[in-house]
Formats: C-alpha cells, sequence, structure tokens
C-alpha cells in the first residue's frame, strides 16, 4: 500500500491540468520547474511561504518563494542542498522550520540555516509551545527514530508519550498530529498486528494510547489529514467506508461518536481513494486530492479534485482539473491550490492558482453525474450467504432485476475485522440470480464482511462467520 501511495502521489505531481472554467481562478504567471506542495501563512511577518519539489521559479534557482499579498519573491538565502522535495513549513519562536520527503528537517534564524537531521518527513506542527516533526519511523533519524514523531521544546527531542511501543519497525509513518478536548489524535499510515484498532488512527486520553470510537485501521491506506473545524475533529486521508471506517475519505469525531459527511468523498476504486488535503476558508472545509466521487456520485476524473463541504452538504465548485490538488494555502483571505499543473492553453508548468470566485455559484447538491445509475439499496439485491456460519466455503448469490444493468461488472471483497481485504473478485452480473462461490479454506475462524462495488458505490454488505 504505501509503494501504491507513493506512485500515486509522484503521478499527481508529474501530470497536467486543464482549466475549463478558469475564471474561478487566478494564475500568477509563475513558471515552477515542479510540483508546488505546501504553502503556509506567517501572521508575525504577513508572509506565505511557498514550497515544493520545484528547483527554479521562472528559470532561477529557487527552492522557497515568498508570498507577501502583492508579489511573489525568492527567499533570500537558498535552503541547503539537502532540503528537496519540500512538504511542511512553520515559524516555531524565532525561527522558521522546513522538512521535506526523503531529505531534511532545517531552521532558519534570519541569517543562516541550520540542518538539524536527514529523514523522510511530512509535517510539521507546532503547539503548546512545542514544534512536531512527523515522517517515517527510522532508526537512523535522530528525530523520527520514536515512532515516527519528535517532539521540541527548544531545548531537545524527544519522544511522544511512548508511542513507538504502538507504531512497531522502520517504514511506518505519522503524517498529522490534533489536539482535542485534552486529548492527542495522530493519523498516518501504520498496522499494529497486536492491536489492530489502533492502526493509521488512535487517541492518548492521557494514561494510554486507545481506540476512537469504533475506528479499527483502514487498512486500504492513510491518514492524512487531521483539522478541528467547529468545535469537531475532521480527519481525512486514503480510506474507504467499512464496518471499522466511518466514512469515505473523510469523518467527522465530536469526542464521543463519529459523523458521516453524508457519502463522503472517495476514487473510483477502495485503493484510489486519496484526500491530501484540508484547509478552512470563510467557514467552508474545503478538501483536494484524487475524490472523482463526491457524496456518492461520479463528477468525471477531471472535476473531482477539489470539493468543499458547507457543514451540511458538499459543493463540487465546478473546477476541471486533470491532475489531483496536493495542497490547498493561504495567505489571509486568500485561497490557494497547489498541485503539479498546467494550464491548457499552456503547458509549461504553472502549480498555483488563487481562488477568485469569478461568476461561480455554489453547485452544492447539485447532479453533476456522467453515466452513472444510482443504485439501489441492498435488500433489492435480496443478498445471501449461505451456509453461514461454514467451515470450508459458502456461496454468496444476489438479484439483478435491471439495477446493475449499467455496469458491465461489480466487485466482490472480503474483509477481516481490521479490514484488510482477504479474497476479491470481479464479475460481470447477469439479469436474474448470481451467485459466487466464496472459498475460506485458509482463513482463520473469525467474523468478516462481505461487500458488493460497484463504481465506487457499496451495494450492499453481509456478516460471514468462519467457524
Amino acid at each position: 500500500m504505501k509503494k501504491y501511495l507513493l506512485f500515486l502521489y509522484l503521478f499527481l505531481c508529474s501530470t497536467g491540468i486543464t482549466m475549463a472554467q478558469n475564471q474561478y481562478w487566478e494564475h500568477p504567471g509563475i513558471d515552477f520547474s515542479n510540483a508546488v506542495e505546501v504553502m503556509y501563512y506567517d501572521s508575525l511577518t504577513e508572509k506565505s511561504y511557498i514550497g515544493g519539489s520545484f528547483t527554479q521559479v521562472n528559470g532561477a534557482p529557487c527552492k522557497l518563494l515568498v508570498y507577501d499579498g502583492q508579489n511573489y519573491t525568492p527567499f533570500p538565502v537558498l535552503p541547503p542542498v539537502s532540503v528537496g522535495n519540500l512538504r511542511s513549513i512553520v515559524r516555531y519562536h524565532d525561527k522558521l522550520y522546513v522538512c521535506g520527503y526523503g531529505t531534511t528537517l532545517a531552521s532558519w534564524d534570519g541569517n543562516a540555516w541550520e540542518v538539524i537531521d536527514t529523514g523522510s518527513y511530512f509535517n510539521l506542527k507546532v503547539w503548546g509551545d512545542k514544534l512536531y516533526a512527523m515522517g517515517f519511523n527510522d532508526p537512523n533519524s535522530m528525530v523520527l527514530h520514536q515512532g515516527g514523531i519528535g517532539v521540541w521544546n527548544d531545548t531537545s527531542w524527544t519522544g511522544l508519550l511512548g508511542i513507538d511501543s504502538i507504531i512497531p519497525g522502520s517504514g511506518w509513518a505519522v503524517n498529522d498530529i490534533a489536539f482535542y478536548k485534552d486529548k492527542v489524535y495522530v493519523g498516518g499510515n501504520w498496522h499494529n498486528e497486536a492491536k489492530p484498532w489502533l492502526s493509521d488512527f488512535m487517541m492518548h486520553d492521557g494514561q494510554a494510547w486507545q481506540q476512537v470510537g469504533n475506528w479499527g485501521g483502514s487498512a486500504m491506506g492513510s491518514v492524512n489529514r487531521l483539522l478541528v473545524w467547529r468545535d469537531t475533529l475532521y480527519v481525512a486521508g486514503a480510506f474507504v467506508e467499512s464496518p471499522l471506517v466511518p466514512g469515505n475519505g473523510i469523518a467527522a469525531w465530536d469526542g464521543q461518536e463519529w459523523h458521516r459527511l453524508q457519502r463522503g468523498v472517495r476514487g473510483l476504486s477502495e485503493a484510489g481513494t486519496a484526500v491530501f488535503d484540508l484547509n478552512v476558508y470563510r467557514d467552508e472545509l474545503w478538501v483536494g486530492g484524487y475524490i472523482p466521487i463526491i457524496n456518492g456520485r461520479y463528477v468525471n476524473d477531471n472535476y473531482g479534485k477539489v470539493a468543499k463541504w458547507d457543514g451540511s452538504q458538499w459543493c463540487t465548485m465546478d473546477t476541471w482539473l486533470r491532475s489531483g490538488v496536493l495542497g490547498i494555502g493561504r495567505w489571509k483571505d486568500e485561497l490557494f491550490l497547489l498541485g503539479g499543473f498546467s494550464l491548457q492553453d499552456d503547458f509549461s508548468k504553472k502549480s498555483l492558482l488563487k481562488w477568485t470566485g469569478g461568476n461561480y455559484t455554489d453547485t452544492c447538491n447539485q447532479d453533476f453525474t456522467v453515466g452513472v445509475h444510482q443504485l439501489t439499496a441492498q435488500n433489492s439485491l435480496n443478498m445471501m450467504l449461505y451456509p453461514n456460519p461454514h467451515k470450508e466455503q459458502c456461496m454468496l448469490s444476489y438479484m439483478n432485476e435491471g439495477a446493475l444493468s449499467t455496469h458491465k461488472k461489480i466487485r466482490i471483497v472480503l474483509a477481516d475485522l481490521s479490514g484488510r481485504t482477504m479474497f476479491a473478485r470481479e464479475q460481470r452480473p447477469v439479469y436474474g440470480k448470481n451467485e459466487l462461490l466464496i472459498p475460506t479454506q485458509t482463513l482463520q475462524a473469525g467474523v468478516y464482511f462481505l461487500r458488493l462495488i460497484a463504481d465506487g458505490n457499496v451495494l450492499g454488505q453481509l456478516k460471514m462467520v468462519k467457524e
């Protein structure tokens, strides 16, 4: 899965964007040599710092760009050579800290750069007078060797609440951290065999790391972003809804219960969902990534890269992007999309777009469906498993009375309680009764869930018991 996510990420960085209605967005006329991935607004200097995988801007060497609301200028001193693919920027006390994937953690004190550590870093956050650095759990990293996260108090680096006992071995990653209602939440991409319910996302209640509600590990991908808005914690990433995951691409936690954001946002396949960033703009939650299915509707690959949640419904933004959005940035009351894209009439790298609104009218709850039949509920399919419980195999049967006639194939997926796929098969449904033999000889005794999926929609789900 980690290899898949890296491939998807690199693919999005290298693919172009086509703007069909670019009256909503303004391009600053800057030629980036590669993708823009982070834009951090510093309230102290009232400037935004822009970084990514680019090494040149308008043909001149540049790894860090500064925006003051009017002008874009290169940072006065190039970051160290070892600072490559910039992923996060933050101010902590009197220094600016930057980090990147597969590169370096470094700081700027106003006069010179200092390299702090090497490793694969994803994110930096400041909370409670401490700096939190996150990335791959790496035994050779001075900062990330204790479970993929290090805590800096301006004097020394320490681990976080014994998290290294939960996130085992190297290669697993912490992507984000949030502090909500006196608890610490972390999200990322890891799997704990002994405690699968503490995979990808968990909270510390002051005593120990705990499961968050019925969250049981996404298994399909990772938790990429955590954000508190309107006294609610929003969790987003590369996951799809299951008995142990309470939403598609994004879910809301109020401290006691999980809440679905209607049908969420997701990709065309289980492994294809990827929410990369969240940002709040004018009291609405903006979501960027690869999300061609918004609130259960396929809105076309080109439209499914950015959406907003207004607190009660999804809005598609009527924005045609051929590539995914890697980040959502801000400068005061200005909103920016970040990525590795180019405009339809100019294929040079133009990786930054500012929202102007133009003649945009909210597309909330409008039907942008393109060629997708709205599927019937599970009970109309008359799904059955027999025998159930069973020991070696069981038969799935379901009825197709026309609801599936527009779908070439459906996907049958069997998952364990952690969400891990144990069996998957594609089938072209015929009209009338359909059957599929599910072999389970190699499965351990326990409870599993069988789902029927078409065009990213879960048509129905049954619980299966293996004796």
